[in-house]
């Protein structure tokens, strides 16, 4: 029992490490992953008016080479009108005059929703280019920044995790289920050493029956008040019994 008290104690210290090293990045990562997020957002955004837009001037480059043609054929008609040799003849080129003319009107009109839709979507796109040049510096920025920090404890935190994955597998598996749930209920901290007869978790006094059985190291035992997993060290253990000792000969 002794081995497995140590042994939490040695994964709590490696874990308040790892918390520390998390702190020193502070909100970098989370502000790294949002930025991302919101690049990768405004990009499909862009994309997509860019893709309308092509769209649009793919439709004006097909209704522009339709409308050449049927002017082509509106001048044909209307030379074929003065050659009409009979009514039913001057009729029917009649007809296809005033349907080429129809088309031409439709062509024209759709050519001007076609430019106004383009010079409006081109016009909102603007500001959305100019932010994703502003977005892309900052990301890039707190990437760097990010980065800078990783390279700077990443050999210590690669340390660390596999002390970690090594001293794990050395624990009853309830007991690191239940580590692992005191620490995320208590701010990280599960295992607390006793200082000065109090819990170093929560700071309040501990029973001293409790603490004759803690100095036996041959059962897991947890702060009444808290809930996390006290124990004693052998400078709090010399401490104590000095205490006692001097109570005794005074």
């Amino acid at each position: 029992m002794q081995a497995t008290i140590q042994n939490l104690v040695t994964l709590q210290g490696i874990d308040t490490k790892l918390a520390e090293i998390e702190m020193l990045r502070g909100d970098l990562p989370k502000q790294v992953e949002s930025l991302k997020a919101e690049l990768s957002e405004l990009k499909e955004e862009i994309q997509s008016d860019q893709s309308s837009i092509e769209a649009f001037n793919k439709e004006k480059s097909d209704i522009s080479n339709e409308q050449a043609l049927n002017k082509e054929k509106l001048t044909k008609f209307q030379d074929q009108l003065y050659k009409a040799t009979s009514n039913k003849e001057y009729e029917a080129t009649s007809s296809q005059i005033e349907h080429c003319e129809q088309e031409n009107s439709r062509i024209k009109l759709r050519i001007i929703e076609i430019d106004s839709k383009v010079m409006e979507m081109e016009e909102g796109l603007k500001p959305k280019v100019e932010k994703l040049s502003t977005l892309e510096a900052d990301f890039q920025e707190r990437e760097n920044e990010l980065n800078v920090k990783i390279s700077e404890t990443s050999k210590e935190e690669d340390g660390l995790k596999e002390r970690r994955n090594t001293i794990t597998p050395k624990i009853r598996k309830d007991l690191v289920s239940k580590y692992e749930r005191i620490r995320k209920a208590k701010n990280g901290l599960a295992v607390a050493a006793i200082v000065k007869s109090s819990c170093g978790g929560c700071f309040n006094q501990i029973p001293q029956q409790i603490i004759i059985e803690l100095k036996k190291k041959d059962m897991i035992r947890t702060c009444e008040y808290c809930g996390r997993i006290i124990y004693l060290n052998d400078a709090d253990l010399a401490s104590l019994e000095m205490g006692a000792m001097s109570k005794m000969t005074s």
